[in-house]
């Protein structure tokens, strides 16, 4: 898990998008069938594969933090209305 948090800002939590896995053990079993990845960039080149997912945009969580899963990903959105540099990144020590 990697909880993003982002300074100065909050924003709103639309989707938080998983990976298939194992119900007993947890663990990943494939890789998220929203996205679609380059082969040989390790992801930094993605894409929505079958166009983008659904959205909550109906009273979606207002937050300063997500936990986006492994193998997964998180849509977001904030108003960028608060100037300034502001710090996004990950609360897990080894990043």
């Amino acid at each position: 898990m990697h909880p993003i948090h982002l300074h100065g800002h909050s924003f709103h939590v639309l989707r938080v998008g998983y990976p298939p896995h194992d119900p007993v053990t947890g663990r990943m079993t494939g890789q998220n069938a929203d996205i679609s990845c380059v082969a040989n960039t390790s992801c930094s080149l993605a894409s929505w594969a079958s166009g983008r997912p659904a959205l909550n945009t109906d009273r979606p969580p207002r937050k300063d933090t997500v936990v986006v899963p492994p193998g997964g990903y998180a849509v977001v959105r904030f108003e960028a209305d608060n100037p300034g540099w502001w710090h996004l990144h990950c609360h897990m020590a080894q990043h």
